[in-house]
């Protein structure tokens, strides 16, 4: 069984490191490129909304909805776009790239050493800091989005609203959604709480040795 997590460890990292080759090649290929990148952002409104004509540094886009969400979607091929894109993309996939080789490291050392060790310990603890930094991410990512779109888009008739308080909108005012990943904060909870018993591991197996 351990054999087969190595394994699957060793690809998922091998096709991480291949991905980011990819996007660093693309990323170079489509700044040299009139290629457009399509975003779309979610968006309330206080009322039923129809379909809207939106104006997006000149370009004419169509935005439609059902509800009073709305989702904007919107495309540019202008290098702060481009760098807003890949730098979500890339950031993103070196904290996967980072839990996935400490969760590699951690799997190899199961056949040289008794799994509660100080280097596993200190693994599983920056293993849970990793997955914890996705909320304050994004959260950054969020802000940055909400202030790109109002300061990019309008819409006819109508004001972006990017305050955190969303309520008692006016019939004009469209709330831009604001993304927070909280759970990514209880899943990093739990694995600090798991490396507690490793911490409690590590002092018996020391204490047990040492009486031996």
């Amino acid at each position: 069984m351990i054999k087969l997590f190595r394994w699957g460890i060793n690809l998922a990292l091998g096709v991480e490191l291949i991905t980011l080759l990819v996007m660093a090649t693309l990323m170079i290929v489509t700044i040299n490129s009139d290629e457009q990148l399509i975003s779309g952002w979610s968006a309330f409104t206080s009322e039923q909304p129809i379909e809207q004509k939106i104006n997006y540094d000149e370009h004419l886009e169509i935005v439609t909805a059902v509800t009073n969400e709305i989702n904007i979607v919107f495309a540019a091929n202008n290098f702060q776009y481009y760098f807003l894109k890949f730098f979500e993309a890339i950031v993103t996939l070196l904290i996967i790239i980072l839990i996935t080789a400490l969760l590699k490291r951690i799997f190899f050392s199961l056949n040289k050493e008794n799994p509660f060790s100080s280097s596993n310990l200190k693994r599983l603890k920056a293993i849970a800091f990793a997955v914890m930094a996705f909320t304050p991410f994004s959260i950054i990512q969020s802000l940055v989005y909400r202030n790109y779109i109002s300061n990019h888009i309008t819409i006819e008739g109508k004001n972006f609203v990017t305050s955190l308080n969303f309520r008692d909108l006016k019939p004009n005012e469209i709330w831009l959604d604001f993304n927070a990943d909280v759970q990514y904060l209880f899943i990093g909870a739990i694995l600090l709480i798991l490396s507690e018993v490793f911490r409690n591991g590590l002092y018996f197996k020391t204490d047990s040795e040492s009486i031996i």
